[in-house]
């Protein structure tokens, strides 16, 4: 027989078969006071259990000290540990009423389903503390002995714990404002919780033995009232009593912001729980337990709502519970005022640098097409001052020896001839150098108008220019694509219409501007002009360039209309500059622009 001085568990069998573990030696298994340590069991662990219970199938079950619990039936082993569900840390109880096993450990409780082992949980995710003793009574009510009191968890909830075993269950904590006085032993020794025969329930605590004959708890259906009491603002303090239905106005960045309130209650006050929430925060409802003060740091400015809901000690919420409603203003650095003279002076210094961008994208321009204007004046004055005098020269030369020639040879006719094919060519050099020199001169109306008199006393043609609205400065490209197509339509007209009268009209309208060529002749077919003739495909490329287009409209016997149209905010150098300039530093306006 070992020495029984160490025990730690001991446990019966129906057929009389004891169990006894002692500490720092070993489990003996107890037949006809013979002891059998390990039970002559060579796949029990090898070490005191701390817990020893046998359920009605005659099952033994032991519990130790690092989390395992290891069942004997019929001489089999079967070790479960935390692979199984079972909670980590000591096992230091062990129940077995009906087919329910219960583990109690100084990590919680764990049910076991027949294969394997579930945390059981509380509401609020509570894993009941340390537990030291179990007891299923007969009317399906768990109790529990753990450091923070007796707790107690119906039938009613120890059915849907079986039902889903993950279900959290509502339960009713006993402790000393109920009587209970001290808490239960966590050093051992184990049990510390039994039913008697007659139904009382016993529990072992520090400070000694408590009964309890155990029947329903009154249940207290007296909602609770809450109150806000005060708000604290930076150590300030301010009385919010019987006020909860204004809105404070708070001072401008406050710190620290406490909150107190409070639910009385007759029967057990300690007990009575809080939730609180801060609307126009990103907080949610917070649980606090029974703590009655709130407190928040470093609010912004905001309009706010804070509510605070309460439950009695058995759980009933009083669910609108109390608000108070307050407004943190901004300072001026934080208010729209200063946000709005921020993003102002940001879009006016954003503007500034626009304009002042445009200006030197308009200036470059400008100089571009001066420049390019005065290449063509120069290239007009090479032409006049050498090539054509230097022609000139050679015909006068040519003339005086044809004049040698006696009149009648045949040389002297062909000189004449090539002396007047050279007169012609010579009449259209100079007619493109006066084209050259016309844009540099002259605005686009004279610049057209002395085109359209020269054909005029040419071909004996009537002629008229006239001008429609209030003359604008153009853009030097526009102006010099503007007098090209102008003066092709009036080449054609004259040439080719066979007309009695022929305008042209420069309208310097609100939203376009126009050239408009137009003549009382034959007309033609415009199909032909599709073909290619009359020239219409280059005076079209040229509008292209300037964001122009070209509307041609003629039929046979009633004459031709050739109608340019360029948006305003293109053609007038003063006429949207800062969206013509955005596009221009972005692509411009045609090839010209972007070389």
């Amino acid at each position: 027989m070992a020495n029984a001085g160490g025990i730690q568990a001991i446990a019966s069998q129906p057929d009389g078969t004891m169990w006894v573990s002692v500490l720092a030696v070993g489990v003996y298994r107890v037949v006809d006071d013979r002891w059998t340590l390990w039970g002559g069991l060579h796949d029990l662990p090898r070490e005191p259990a701390t817990a020893l219970a046998v359920d009605p199938g005659a099952r033994l079950w032991l519990g130790y000290v690092d989390g395992r619990v290891a069942a004997v039936d019929q001489g089999r082993v079967t070790v479960y540990d935390t692979s199984d569900g079972l909670m980590p840390g000591a096992v230091q109880v062990v129940s077995a009423r009906g087919r329910n096993i219960w583990i109690g450990g100084e990590r919680g409780l764990s049910w076991f389903d027949g294969q394997r082992f579930h945390a059981v949980r509380g509401a609020g995710e509570d894993m009941f503390g340390n537990v030291t003793g179990i007891v299923e009574s007969a009317r399906g009510d768990l109790w529990l002995n753990t450091t923070d009191g007796a707790v107690l968890v119906s039938s009613g909830e120890v059915r849907k714990l079986l039902a889903n075993p993950g279900q959290p269950v509502e339960s009713r904590l006993f402790d000393h404002l109920d009587g209970m006085s001290g808490a239960a032993h966590h050093l051992g020794p184990w049990p510390t919780a039994v039913e008697s025969t007659d139904g009382r329930l016993w529990f072992t605590t520090a400070e000694g033995v408590v009964s309890l004959a155990p029947r329903p708890p009154a249940r207290n259906t007296v909602v609770p009232d809450v109150y806000i009491k005060s708000i604290t603002v930076d150590g300030k303090h301010t009385s919010v009593e019987g006020r909860t239905d204004t809105i404070l106005q708070l001072p401008t960045k406050p710190h620290v912001l406490q909150i107190a309130y409070t639910a009385p209650s007759f029967t057990i006050p300690e007990r009575v729980h809080f939730r609180y929430r801060l609307e126009g925060s990103e907080m949610g409802w917070e649980d606090v337990g029974t703590r009655r003060e709130a407190f928040f740091t470093g609010l912004p400015p905001g309009h706010y709502r804070f509510q605070v809901i309460a439950a009695n000690d058995s759980g009933l919420w009083n669910e609108t519970g109390a608000s108070l409603e307050f407004v943190i203003p901004p300072t001026f650095l934080q208010s729209r005022t200063f946000l709005a003279m921020c993003a102002a002076f940001a879009v006016a210094i954003i503007w500034l640098l626009f304009v002042l961008r445009m200006r030197q994208v308009r200036a470059k321009l400008q100089w571009r097409s001066e420049a390019r204007l005065l290449e063509r004046e120069r290239i007009a004055r090479d032409l006049h001052d050498t090539f054509l005098q230097g022609v000139q020269g050679l015909m006068l030369r040519f003339q005086s020896a044809a004049e040698r020639i006696p009149q009648g040879e045949p040389a002297r006719e062909l000189m004449e001839d090539a002396l007047d094919r050279a007169d012609r060519v010579l009449a259209d050099g100079r007619d493109k150098v006066s084209e050259l020199r016309a844009t540099v001169s002259l605005n686009l109306p004279e610049a057209l108008a002395l085109v359209g008199n020269e054909l005029s006393r040419d071909y004996a043609v009537g002629f008229r220019a006239h001008v429609e609205g209030d003359i604008r400065t153009l853009d030097p490209l526009v102006q010099e694509e503007a007098y090209r197509i102008g003066a092709e339509a009036l080449a054609n007209a004259f040439r080719h219409a066979g007309a009695t009268r022929i305008s042209v009209a420069t309208v310097f309208g609100r939203r376009q501007f126009e050239v408009r060529v137009t003549d009382d002749g034959c007309g033609f077919d415009l199909s032909s002009a599709r073909k290619g003739r009359w020239g219409l495909k280059g005076m079209r490329e040229r509008a292209g360039k300037i964001r122009g287009k070209i509307h041609l409209s003629s039929k046979p016997g009633t004459g031709t209309t050739v109608d340019l149209h360029v948006p305003a905010r293109v053609a007038y150098r003063n006429a949207g500059d800062g969206r013509r300039g955005w596009r221009r530093m972005f692509g411009g306006l045609d090839g010209e622009h972007r070389k």
